[in-house]
């Protein structure tokens, strides 16, 4: 996913009915790469950790990599059930910076792009004067993105320390108690800051698209596209339109379909329906798309 809504620049319900095309303009914001210079749209992504032995450093593993998907597939896939999550037993004895390592766990898991977290270990509890508690820990995690031309292993180091404030007073045996229990909640927590590094940037586009106001299908489909980012379906309903004895409106129709399908990263097949359009009818617009097209194809 490389798009996502923004506010349209014009509503499109408030609209004037006419029988000519009429071209209106919207806001999107497109994906950039992160902060951590990765470009991971469009690519399938799986996380794996190493879990240790210790029950609470195998814990705070587990909560460590959930966390982290959490985000990762809200900043990626809308949220969506879109980002697999493994687990597998640390082994002292492998090396998992290893990039035959990483590949396989790229073949078992068929995504372009692995994170793993692995040597979790925490250190012990320690408790301030001004009743802070502190828990730290160190961790790595190895990344190996197939489809990068650098065709090299990341390793990021993390050595860090959850928090607590606890009232005074307290015996060491309660407070080991109130860290286990709020453990998992910290750990998540840790886990989706590790991967706002990775989270996409945006930046605000804007776009054109073609209307026929007194075609109710029509403008349903740009509903579909524009608020609810439905572009597949919106794409159905004007490829059935991009073939009627209107030359100026199959010309938009198809205009609309090299839109959609620039948006959903189908480069190819937006080029060809933006050839279709041009045959048919050009629209000021289109030198715009097409050079939006070739710039993403070089990407």
């Amino acid at each position: 996913m490389i798009f996502r809504s923004f506010i349209p620049v014009f509503a499109l319900l408030v609209l004037t009915a006419s029988c000519s095309p009429v071209s209106y303009r919207f806001a999107l914001e497109r994906s950039k790469p992160s902060s951590s210079g990765l470009d991971l749209s469009g690519k399938s992504i799986a996380a794996v950790y190493a879990y240790p032995s210790s029950p609470e450093d195998s814990l705070m593993a587990a909560e460590i990599a959930q966390g982290f998907v959490s985000v990762m597939e809200e900043d990626y896939f809308l949220g969506a059930d879109a980002m697999p999550l493994y687990n597998i037993a640390y082994d002292s004895s492998a090396d998992y910076a290893d990039k035959d390592t990483l590949v396989g766990m790229i073949v078992d898991s068929g995504a372009d792009v692995v994170f793993l977290f692995h040597s979790f270990a925490s250190g012990s509890l320690a408790v301030s004067s001004a009743n802070i508690v502190e828990l730290p820990f160190t961790a790595k995690l190895s990344l190996y993105d197939s489809m990068s031309s650098e065709d090299t292993v990341k390793v990021y180091d993390y050595s860090d320390s959850f928090l607590w404030s606890v009232p005074g007073g307290m015996e060491k045996k309660d407070v080991s108690a109130a860290v286990s229990e709020d453990l998992p909640n910290a750990a998540f927590k840790y886990g989706g800051e590790v991967a706002s590094v990775f989270a996409p940037e945006w930046s605000e586009e804007s776009y054109t698209i073609i209307l026929y106001e007194n075609d109710s299908e029509w403008m349903n489909a740009a509903e579909l596209a524009v608020f609810d980012m439905d572009w597949a379906a919106a794409i159905r309903i004007w490829m059935e339109k991009a073939d009627t004895g209107d030359v100026r409106k199959s010309s938009s129709a198809a205009y609309n379909c090299a839109l959609g399908c620039y948006v959903l990263g189908e480069y190819g097949l937006a080029e060809k329906w933006l050839d279709y359009s041009d045959s048919l009818y050009r629209f000021s617009s289109s030198s715009t798309l097409r050079n939006r097209i070739s710039a993403s194809k070089v990407r």
